[in-house]
């Protein structure tokens, strides 16, 4: 008689998030961890606040893991803001976009900031945000009114998510607009297979 052998439960993928914040970002996707029981991510924020610095991180530590003992991450994300159309940062996009593809290594840029992605978790919005501030505001008038970069995340933020990640691809695929934008819905969606359905 053949024993019904039980299959052992897939390994949850690792993931290491690289922010360019410090306390937002990794608010944010330690609240994801947790309500979507992602054990497998791990935030980090290294103290570079510059895209290109966040990258060559990244590369890094991806080479250190390869080369080590430990447990490799199955992706690394580098989550980072442009603050703006004019800044740095947005300058450097490019660049880093390029060096990190030809790494492996995974780019979630807002454009102006990780603000914009919060506040697509309730709307829907290709409006004019200048900047950081402007987001921020934006986010405080209607939805989340403490907002602050101290604050965790509410319930009903998390809860969207998979609103949120539908917004980021209809600004995405509307070619007309070119800002503001985020690519953080591409990093969900590979953390949870089912935002990316949605």
């Amino acid at each position: 008689m053949m024993r019904n052998m039980m299959r052992p439960e897939p390994q949850r993928k690792r993931v290491l998030i690289i922010t360019e914040g410090e306390e937002t970002e990794i608010r944010y996707f330690d609240a994801l961890r947790n309500r979507f029981s992602l054990t497998g991510v791990k935030p980090y924020h290294p103290k570079y606040g510059d895209i290109e610095n966040l990258v060559d991180f990244a590369i890094e530590r991806k080479r250190k893991m390869q080369s080590s003992d430990s447990e490799p991450f199955d992706e690394i994300w580098v989550v980072c803001d442009t603050e703006g159309m004019h800044s740095s940062n947005r300058k450097k996009l490019p660049n880093a976009k390029v060096k990190a593809n030809r790494s492996g290594i995974h780019l979630a840029a807002s454009c102006p900031s990780f603000e914009f992605w919060l506040l697509l978790h309730y709307i829907y919005t290709t409006a004019e945000l200048p900047d950081a501030d402007a987001a921020c505001r934006a986010l405080r008038k209607k939805h989340w009114r403490n907002y602050g970069k101290a604050v965790p995340p509410p319930p009903d933020l998390i809860d969207n998510v998979y609103k949120a990640v539908d917004n980021a691809r209809k600004i995405r695929a509307d070619k007309s607009v070119k800002e503001p934008f985020t690519d953080v819905d591409l990093a969900v969606s590979s953390l949870i297979p089912k935002a990316g359905e949605a």
